[in-house]
């Protein structure tokens, strides 16, 4: 699996992303910043409901950087699919 590790950064502005509300909860890992650098975090669910920014590219191509409450996680491009059918159902 190609991993894209030029991903692995924490936007210090506003992303300039598209906001979605997901329709379902989600699985997410964070960015998280260590003393070393940032570290891919624990693995946490993102509750239906919740707006989302896009940020930009995931750590593969399956996946999209997204910034909730100030924290960055990846998640499945997949599952934003399925938040815009649901908003534009």
């Amino acid at each position: 699996m190609f991993v894209n590790s030029d991903s692995f950064f924490i936007p210090e502005e506003d992303c300039i992303g598209e906001n979605v509300t997901l329709s379902r909860a989600v699985c997410a890992i964070q960015l998280v910043q260590r003393s070393n650098g940032l570290r891919l975090g624990p693995l946490t669910q993102l509750r239906g409901g919740t707006t989302v920014e896009l940020c930009g590219e995931g750590y593969n191509e399956r996946t999209v950087k997204v910034r909730v409450n100030g924290d960055c996680f990846f998640i499945f491009a997949q599952d934003l699919d399925v938040a815009s059918k649901a908003v534009g159902a």
